[in-house]
């Protein structure tokens, strides 16, 4: 962090060396020092997406579940391509109980990233949670296709199928997630 100092006091509107001592100080748990410094890069580069991320990701962390959804939303508005950032603020609707709006951007980082299975299952998860439990089973389904090691995304497709009543079918996946290697399984 004394090198970022040296480097601000040389450069002082450089908002890049800002962030990176606010992620220094992240990583360090100085969560104040750090939202300071996130501050100061988004007042030199107030349309920088990833700024607002790590802002948002500090609110976040604060339980500042609405502050962190307006940095969030914010980054989305200003960079409609990037999936975690759809991912950070369906976390953040989720957290403060806007389920529905939550759904919607799990399902948009899925779309922008169909072959990431974490955000199929979270929209799986989601989806289970607002009660569409056909749709959450779809979501599951394509997951451990994509990781199919993955105890958790097994775990839940299994339990969605035996929710639905599915039960010869989960069985079906249950006995074959035994035959998972102990040296492949993801967890």
């Amino acid at each position: 962090s004394k090198y970022y100092q040296l480097a601000i006091s040389r450069k002082p509107d450089d908002a890049a060396f800002y962030s990176n001592l606010g992620l220094s100080a992240e990583k360090r748990g100085n969560l104040v020092f750090a939202k300071e410094q996130y501050g100061k890069a988004l007042n030199l580069a107030p349309r920088k997406s990833t700024y607002l991320n790590n802002l948002g990701l500090i609110h976040l962390k604060e339980k500042e579940f609405d502050k962190a959804t307006y940095f969030f939303r914010t980054a989305v508005d200003n960079n409609k391509g990037v999936a975690i950032f759809y991912e950070n603020l369906a976390i953040a609707c989720e957290l403060s109980g806007k389920a529905d709006e939550a759904e919607k951007h799990y399902e948009k980082a899925a779309e922008l990233e169909p072959k990431n299975p974490t955000y199929l299952n979270k929209q799986g998860l989601i989806k289970e949670y607002n009660q569409k439990d056909e749709e959450a089973l779809e979501s599951y389904n394509k997951a451990p296709t994509l990781s199919p090691n993955s105890a958790g995304f097994l775990a839940n497709t299994i339990d969605e199928l035996a929710r639905l009543g599915k039960y010869e079918d989960a069985e079906s996946m249950f006995l074959a997630s035994l035959d998972i290697k102990k040296d492949q399984a993801e967890v």
